[in-house]
């Protein structure tokens, strides 16, 4: 009777043991939980306020200098890349085909031709030079080398439309405006615009953050 008695004591006391155990692994594991997903929460705050502070820029504008000190200006879309505005200097500006690079300073960063102006950090505007590969071309002092009709405009003092942004993520009362550059001209129309769905806006965002 009395081993009895204390088997059932032992056997009592093993199972408490493995109960405290098993909450003490659960609590340690729910505590692991929490902590990962404060982690990710902690992550995506900062994702989201990074987002709050990017603009999507219509397009960027680049101030292009040549050798003698002639500048060109054009607009290009944060996409594009350096070999596309090398190809525009080529078929827009200049008379011939010519070698050259381009380049920013200082300190001296050749810009690699298969690069977007967007993820060389050219956006929203930037000051871009070109080396010619070889010598200057012969005309270079009379700047024979521009189209004559682009120098004909020189003293028009035309500039190109200057880039305009829109918030990749909507604060405040949630109109774009607020936080772009510049406010768009259909903010003023009197008829209001459909309320995106929500669907819609993650649409929206989707494309505003792939450049599209």
């Amino acid at each position: 009777k009395t081993t009895t008695t204390a088997s059932s004591s032992s056997n009592n006391s093993s199972k408490e043991d493995a109960q405290l155990l098993a909450q003490h692994i659960q609590n340690q594991h729910k505590k692991a939980q929490a902590q990962a997903n404060a982690g990710f929460t902690t992550k995506a705050m900062r994702d989201l306020e990074k987002l709050k502070k990017t603009n999507v820029y219509s397009h960027t504008q680049l101030a292009i200098q040549f050798a003698d000190s002639t500048i060109v200006k054009g607009n290009f879309l944060p996409q594009e890349t350096i070999r596309q505005v090398m190809d525009a200097l080529q078929s827009d500006v200049l008379t011939e085909t010519f070698s050259f690079e381009l380049y920013q300073t200082p300190p001296r960063r050749l810009l690699p031709p298969d690069q977007t102006l967007q993820a060389l950090g050219l956006v929203p505007a930037a000051k871009v030079y070109v080396s010619w590969k070889t010598s200057a071309p012969p005309a270079a002092a009379a700047k024979e080398y521009i189209r004559p009709e682009l120098l004909l405009t020189v003293d028009t003092k035309k500039e190109p439309a200057k880039p305009t942004s829109v918030p990749v993520v909507q604060t405040g009362n949630g109109d774009p405006s607020a936080n772009s550059d510049k406010k768009p001209e259909a903010a003023t129309a009197p008829n209001k615009r459909k309320k995106a769905t929500k669907a819609e806006k993650e649409a929206n965002l989707l494309k505003r953050m792939l450049g599209k």
